[in-house]
């Protein structure tokens, strides 16, 4: 398709209406992105906001490109793993993998005050074998300081 052949109504309706990005219109007209937004501009069509575009793109999780699966690894060593529907999610729907272990093998949510400890001191280490449930902090806190007067215990 010419240049010629690109009407200022057709481009409003594949970029507003249609949501088409400029890539995809370029694509479309067998056209470069530039000659697509100099006709926007010779036409009066206005461009999107970021946060449109965004939006329009599905640029957020899955639809990012820099989408690793969901999941992190904290400064504090501990794995966080995306689950929207969970009930003590946090940071936008991320839940404490060794917690989730934990929920998984008593097919029940862990309550807040629940404290999931690591045994051997690793928090990349979600075995389930490795993971000890506490029903508060403070008895978590006197294991470690029961621990603590063995020799050779290391947090």
């Amino acid at each position: 398709m010419r240049r010629d052949d690109i009407t200022p109504d057709l481009l409003y309706d594949l970029y507003w209406n249609k949501e088409m990005s400029i890539r995809k219109i370029a694509t479309y007209f067998k056209s470069y992105q530039h000659t697509i937004l100099n006709l926007m501009k010779r036409f009066f069509i206005p461009t999107r906001t970021r946060s449109l575009a965004n939006k329009i793109s599905n640029r957020r999780g899955s639809g990012h490109p820099r989408w690793i699966g969901g999941s992190f690894v904290t400064p504090q060593g501990y794995r966080l793993v995306m689950e929207k529907g969970h009930p003590y999610s946090i940071d936008g729907g991320y839940v404490l993998y060794h917690r989730l272990v934990v929920e998984n093998h008593l097919s029940r949510y862990l309550r807040p005050e629940e404290v999931v400890h690591h045994i051997n001191g690793k928090r990349d280490d979600n075995r389930l074998e490795n993971l000890m449930v506490f029903p508060d902090s403070k008895t978590h806190l006197k294991y470690h300081a029961k621990m603590r007067r063995y020799k050779g215990y290391h947090e």
